[in-house]
């Protein structure tokens, strides 16, 4: 009965029909305990409440985008991609500006995957976050012993 009414919950803040998301229930209930299913019922609860009150959704700051996504390939310098530290790597791409890099992030090049593999970061997000890094990069080329 409680889960029954924790499925028509999670079903009308998820927007998925209650027939589906039963069966999906069911198929889990072997997997999951009556206490994990709550646990996870809370978890998507709070995901779906996040930004409640506000007009506009919340926007994940150009370092916390970083530290998220780009960090893996920018940071070690995998698949070829420049290292955030590395200001003789980024030298061309600065000369390219801001808008080519952007564009480069949402289609992807080369190795790196349409929108640097955030799906979720709007293009507000991004923007700020390929802005973030090119200003990491003139301030490390400024510190930079000649």
């Amino acid at each position: 009965m409680i889960t029954e009414m924790f499925v028509r919950l999670l079903a009308m803040l998820l927007d998925t029909p209650n027939a589906r998301l039963w069966q999906s229930v069911k198929a889990w209930s072997g997997i999951f305990s009556c206490q994990a299913f709550f646990m996870v019922f809370l978890s998507l609860l709070s995901v779906s409440m996040t930004g409640c009150g506000s007009d506009e959704p919340a926007l994940n700051s150009p370092q916390q985008v970083y530290d998220t996504y780009c960090f893996a390939c920018h940071d070690t310098g995998a698949v070829g991609a420049p290292k955030l530290t590395d200001v003789e790597q980024w030298q061309a791409r600065l000369k390219q500006g801001e808008p080519s890099l952007l564009a480069n992030t949402l289609k992807g090049v080369r190795a790196m995957p349409r929108r640097g593999t955030c799906l979720a970061c709007s293009d507000e997000e991004l923007r700020a976050t390929v802005a973030w890094m090119l200003l990491e990069v003139e301030q490390r080329a400024q510190h930079k012993p000649k």
